[in-house]
């Protein structure tokens, strides 16, 4: 490491002293403070026919054996050339702007460590695409039509990954454990301007608390997400107190979507207000990295998760809420309310919406009589 003939250099001003200190200066340790060393590398050219159907193919001038870098841009490639693994030593990939639609499994390219595949028309990443690539740093597919990413695409044997590049794409899901299942220090994993509408654990994976991950940045900013999903919540792990230390040094970016603040993001925003990375969160980030409120109007534009009065965050419930009742899950009091009042009921309502305490207001009714039902029976 560190020698010129290696691709990537990096100086000693470039090796942290610890994690900590990789991650308090993540700025400085992920922009180009380790080099290419392009010299290090032999030019792999491209045979390219532009006519329908044909094939196009890698040649070079040495050894196949020989590193090397492959850099043609705005061609008319539909594919990755077929004998790409004739060349097992290819460590710099750029096939940018071209009209690629399918990228093949690249575990023969047990060297490669920048794919660079922007601006191409790459709808479907499939799993294990990337396995055995342990020396891949950079992988850069914004600006395709990616539309569906399988299970095992990113995962934790991805041991070098620095930067995941997924802007401009036709994501409507992301799933937690790309970039949260990292357990080393990145630079960033990007999936901000697609069509995002939900966050998923399809996987179920859950954080370990004996273990460190990351510290990195992740962008979910400019997608479509309304609500915070629980599915989230099941990843980071249960008790969540016991994982914050993990996100201390974390950054992840949200704005710019339709955040919907109710009952759903007071978990978090709780823990936020009881712990250090509130105040952590404010000093590093500031309002970036927060959940801004689109809905309700009453908390539009205000901060979702360092926020001062967590009881605004509750959900009006209508499943089993009696016809003009008003039925609100208040977490905050740990209480579901359910005003009746002035209802017009002459009975009392055989079902309500289940919680351990309810707070029950039925004032000014019809009724007259005060029957043993379920949700009237004190545990």
């Amino acid at each position: 490491m560190g020698q010129s003939q290696d691709f990537v250099v990096c100086p000693p001003e470039c090796r942290p002293l610890s994690r900590r200190h990789e991650a308090a200066n993540l700025w400085k340790f992920c922009n180009n403070c380790c080099k290419y060393n392009f010299r290090a590398l032999n030019r792999l050219y491209v045979n390219e026919s532009c006519e329908i159907n044909s094939t196009s193919y890698f040649f070079a001038n040495v050894s196949h054996d020989s590193n090397f870098q492959v850099t043609h841009r705005h061609g008319c490639l539909t594919s990755i050339p077929v004998n790409i693994c004739n060349f097992p030593r290819i460590q710099y990939l750029d096939l940018e702007n071209n009209t690629i639609t399918q990228l093949p499994k690249l575990s023969c390219l047990r060297e490669l460590v920048v794919l660079d595949l922007r601006n191409n028309q790459i709808q479907v990443l499939k799993a294990g695409i990337f396995d055995g690539l342990n020396k891949l740093r950079v992988i850069d597919l914004s600006r395709n039509r990616i539309h569906t990413i399988e299970m095992g695409v990113f995962h934790n044997r991805l041991k070098k990954i620095k930067k995941v590049n997924l802007v401009h794409n036709n994501l409507t899901e992301v799933d937690v454990v790309w970039a949260l299942g990292i357990t080393h220090t990145f630079c960033y994993f990007s999936v901000s301007y697609n069509k995002i509408t939900k966050l998923t654990n399809k996987s179920n994976f859950t954080m370990d608390p004996s273990k460190r991950y990351g510290p990195g940045k992740i962008y979910l900013n400019n997608n479509n997400l309304k609500i915070l999903d629980t599915q989230m919540l099941d990843a980071i792990g249960n008790p969540l107190t016991s994982l914050m230390s993990n996100f201390l040094y974390w950054s992840i970016y949200m704005g710019g979507n339709p955040w919907h603040c109710d009952c759903r993001i007071h978990t978090i925003a709780a823990l936020y207000s009881f712990t250090a990375i509130e105040t952590l969160w404010a000093a590093l980030n500031g309002v970036q990295t927060d959940l801004i409120c689109k809905t309700p109007p009453n908390l539009k534009d205000q901060r979702g998760l360092v926020h001062q009065h967590l009881s605004d965050f509750v959900c009006n419930i209508t499943d089993s809420c009696p016809s003009g009742c008003l039925c609100q899950d208040q977490p905050e009091a740990d209480r579901m309310v359910i005003n009746c009042q002035n209802a017009g009921l002459e009975e009392m309502p055989k079902r309500l919406p289940f919680h351990e305490k309810l707070f029950l207001n039925f004032q000014n009714n019809s009724i007259d009589i005060l029957p043993e039902l379920p949700y009237m029976v004190c545990g």
